[in-house]
């Protein structure tokens, strides 16, 4: 499963346009399998330390850029809950949150939008203003049936960590062991599959696409924490995408109450077709 991390004016004309919106996807990665006699190499113990992540029990938060999330992964349960949000406009303090609850194999998406007075009575002033979104607040029910292919509303427990960790260790270019963990630098270019960074970072940098970072384990050689730092490049400022694991920390996901639910709308569907 990996996050993709849609820009703020699509978060928002999502919201605003349509009744529903989900924020998961799946991913390939590379099962690299290192074995113990290869844990000497620091590529390799780095590798090793992103395995835990695929027992499916672990709660996280991901930071850095416009978007900001935080969850449980709940393997033995099949269940997992998952909130985006939007820093949005800050001019019009506008910003969007996005819940998206799966319990196998039901899913539910709920999206919220603060500042959306505002933002009609400003729209209202230039002679118009989005129609309101009756299911904003509401968990939209999604119909299983009409998931196949659409993969911004998967879930797969095969693939299950949202930052893709261990598609950035894959393209590693330099690494050492360090107190706590690891540092090194990380080819973004051969890692455009990871949720925690995405395509545009990629452009963006160009040939700088190789980037720092430092990554800490636990006492068992668990990945806890992966951060990444941006430099500044085509007009955007220098940032760190993070993300942290807490694991055998999760708590199986429960469905939302039913009268908190409504089915999701055809609009929902098409906008991810």
């Amino acid at each position: 499963m990996t996050l993709r991390r849609r820009g703020v004016p699509g978060l928002l004309a999502a919201v605003l346009l349509a009744p529903g919106l989900a924020a998961c996807g799946t991913a390939t990665t590379t099962d690299s399998g290192p074995g113990p006699g290869a844990l000497a190499d620091p590529k390799q113990a780095l590798l090793a330390a992103t395995e835990a992540i695929g027992d499916g029990n672990f709660t996280f938060t991901m930071t850095g850029g416009e978007l900001t999330a935080d969850g449980s992964m709940h393997a033995p349960s099949r269940s997992a809950r998952i909130t985006m949000k939007s820093a949005g406009d800050p001019a019009a303090e506008i910003s969007v949150a996005i819940d998206v609850i799966y319990v196998e194999p039901e899913t539910w998406v709920r999206t919220d939008l603060s500042g959306l007075d505002e933002l009609r009575a400003g729209l209202t002033e230039l002679g118009g203003a989005p129609t309101p979104n009756p299911n904003t607040g509401k968990y939209q029910h999604l119909d299983r049936s009409r998931l196949k292919g659409i993969e911004d509303l998967e879930i797969d427990f095969q693939d299950i960590d949202p930052a893709g960790s261990a598609i950035l260790a894959e393209a590693v270019t330099g690494v050492q062991k360090v107190d706590g963990g690891f540092a090194g630098t990380i080819d973004l270019a051969r890692a455009t599959g990871a949720g925690l960074t995405d395509e545009e970072v990629v452009r963006t940098l160009g040939t700088g696409a190789t980037v720092p970072f430092t990554a800490e384990v636990d006492q068992e050689n668990r990945l806890t924490e992966l951060a990444l730092q941006i430099p500044a490049a085509g007009g955007s400022e220098a940032r760190e995408l993070k993300v942290t694991y807490g694991y055998d920390e999760a708590a199986p996901a429960q469905a939302p109450p039913a009268s908190e639910v409504v089915e999701a709308t055809d609009d929902m569907y098409e906008m991810f077709e």
